[in-house]
Order: C-alpha cells, then structure tokens, then sequence
C-alpha cells in the first residue's frame, strides 16, 4: 500500500525535481573541484616563480602541473631538523637551547622573532649569527636579502 501525499504534484514530476537538483549538485562539486585545482595551480606557480627567482617565461607557465604533493614538499622541506645541516656545533647546542629542532622554527625564529630568544642565549654571538645566515644561504632557503620562499608557508 502506497501512501500518498496531499501534494498535487505528481511522483514522475518530483522525480524529475530531483534529478534536476542532483544535477546542480554535481555541476557545484565539479566547479567547486576545479577551483580548488585552479588555486592550487597558482599556488605552484608562484611557489616555481620564487623558487626560480621569477625567471619562468610566460610560454613555459602551462607545462607547470599543479600536483597536491606541492605542500607535502614544502612540509618536508620545512620539518627538515636542523642538525642536517651544516651548522657548526655552538650554533647547534644554542638552537637546542631555545628549543629549534626543525627548519621550520628556524625560520619562525627569524621572520616572527628577529632571532629575539637566540640574541638573549649567552654564548650565542656575533660569529653564530653569522654561520646561521652563512648555512641557510648556502642552501638556498634565504637569499640575498634574507628573505626566503619558504617564509609563505610557515
């Protein structure tokens, strides 16, 4: 025994409801979806763009695929620790003493805290400053302004 509503709408007619708003539905999930890869492609973009010092010609920037892998490198970039570095040993015990064990809270410590906690570390001085910027140079993370790619994602 069917029950029947006191609508005056047919079944074949809300059927057809249906159907069309589970069309709109996809149609949103699909537009949703590909803004999400259109934003995540910029993201590389720009990442190639400073990665590359803004050297990318515009004939080239469609051969860039976006993969969603872009912040799982820049995650193991950042959680790198820092004794894998080449860091002379006074360096390494002072950054252990203010507790930075990863690249990442390296570079927090610079951009957020202007190496505020490692100017207060007594034995922390001029020449560990130095080897600090020295490293960080050396492979790539700051450049010649200090100023480093990496710093968008942290």
């Amino acid at each position: 025994m069917t029950q029947h509503s006191k609508n005056e709408t047919s079944e074949d007619e809300l059927q057809a409801q249906l159907s069309a708003q589970t069309e709109l539905v996809n149609q949103l999930t699909v537009k949703n979806m590909a803004l999400e890869y259109d934003n995540n492609r910029l993201r590389s973009l720009l990442y190639e763009s400073w990665r590359n010092k803004g050297n990318i010609p515009p004939e080239e920037v469609d051969r860039y695929e976006l993969t969603p892998m872009l912040l799982e490198n820049m995650m193991k970039i950042l959680l790198q620790p820092v004794y894998k570095f080449d860091f002379n040993n006074r360096v390494l015990f002072g950054l252990c003493a203010v507790d930075i064990r990863t690249l990442k809270d390296l570079l927090v410590e610079i951009k957020v805290f202007k190496m505020y906690h490692l100017r207060c570390f007594r034995g922390f001085g001029t020449k560990s400053f130095e080897n600090v910027y020295d490293v960080l140079h050396q492979n790539d993370i700051l450049d010649e302004n200090n100023d480093s790619y990496l710093f968008e994602f942290i």
